[in-house]
């Protein structure tokens, strides 16, 4: 994206982005069990912009998956919050995270990386209580 500039310290090869999933990610039960939000940190070398993110969360105990995408990342975070198809019904527990990001730098070369096998621990989006007062 035009104007969005991430500096950060590069880890591993100078070919693209670095970063991950979350280690814990939650599941919301009130919207057909999807993982609201895959994200995590991000690590950018020089003048990156991430171009494209499409992130997949898999759970072999129940057999879900999931796809969801962004455009675009801020500051030394990731979140693909657009969510495109859910199979299955995810459980607390480990799950694995997979995801693609492109990027381009200052140049408009495009780039690539990938995260893969990125375990993550599924838990339960903590319910909101309701105060029996306001409720009466």
């Amino acid at each position: 994206m035009a104007g969005t500039k991430v500096v950060a310290k590069a880890k591993g090869p100078k070919i693209a982005a670095g970063g991950k999933f979350d280690p814990v990610l939650y599941i919301d039960r009130s919207d057909d069990y999807r993982v609201k939000w895959p994200q995590g940190p991000l690590t950018l070398s020089g003048t990156e912009e991430v171009t494209w993110i499409e992130a997949w969360v898999v759970q072999q105990s129940s057999g879900a998956s999931q796809s969801s995408h962004e455009t675009s990342a801020t500051g030394s975070m990731w979140l693909a919050d657009n969510f495109r198809w859910k199979e299955g019904r995810f459980e607390p527990g480990p799950a694995t995270g997979i995801a693609l990001v492109s990027t381009v730098d200052a140049r408009r070369v495009a780039r690539y990386f990938w995260w893969s096998v990125d375990p993550i621990e599924l838990k339960y989006k903590p319910r909101l209580r309701q105060n029996k007062k306001a409720a009466s």
